[in-house]
């Protein structure tokens, strides 16, 4: 009874291959988004900015990450950020 959003590393290239394996294991994904680059960057700041995005069209948003910076960086957002 959720939106799941995917927000990933990843380059763009996956996303489909992700929303096939998440709905293969009953999870449909609303939307996949791809923060990664060749070119590389800020992956935090990047997932940072679409976390903001979901947080505004959402009353409630979890968000989980293997990261520490990322979980850092979306603490001070209105959501609840958990290492996983």
């Amino acid at each position: 009874g959720h939106s799941v959003f995917i927000l990933t590393a990843r380059t763009n290239c996956v996303a489909s291959s992700i929303a096939e394996f998440l709905a293969i294991h009953g999870v449909v994904a609303s939307e996949v988004h791809c923060v990664g680059s060749s070119k590389g960057g800020d992956i935090a700041k990047a997932k940072r900015k679409v976390l903001l995005s979901i947080i505004e069209n959402f009353d409630r948003v979890w968000f989980f990450d293997d990261d520490d910076r990322n979980i850092a960086l979306a603490s001070d957002l209105n959501c609840k950020a958990k290492k996983a």
